[in-house]
């Protein structure tokens, strides 16, 4: 689930700030996340549009997801597209300049 703290280092990173590593470990032809699992999962969630109710969460929970866990991903879904904007949006945007809105340029 995506955070408020999730939506600080979603903007930092749209800003171009610095963004403290992601470290892996690989072991038996597996990859694990030592450090940042929960930073990889919130850029995760915005690159896939899904914060807790998205297409990958409902494959997951079901029908067993939690209404509270249905709301706060509601909340945060709206908090980071009013704010940041939707990761296909800016990529859109940044890809066709000359026709995209300009509050989707990043």
């Amino acid at each position: 689930m995506v955070s408020r703290k999730s939506f600080n280092l979603i903007n930092s990173f749209t800003n171009g700030d610095l963004i403290p590593a992601i470290i892996f470990w690989r072991g038996d032809g597996n990859n694990f996340v030592i450090d940042g699992a929960h930073r990889l999962s919130a850029l995760m969630a915005w690159v896939n549009d899904d914060y807790g109710i998205g297409n990958w969460s409902t494959s997951y929970f079901g029908a067993n997801m939690e209404r509270g866990q249905q709301e706060k991903a509601k909340q945060v879904k709206k908090m980071i597209e009013d704010n940041i904007g939707k990761y296909q949006d800016i990529v859109f945007a940044n890809q066709h300049q000359e026709g995209a809105d300009l509050k989707n340029l990043k």
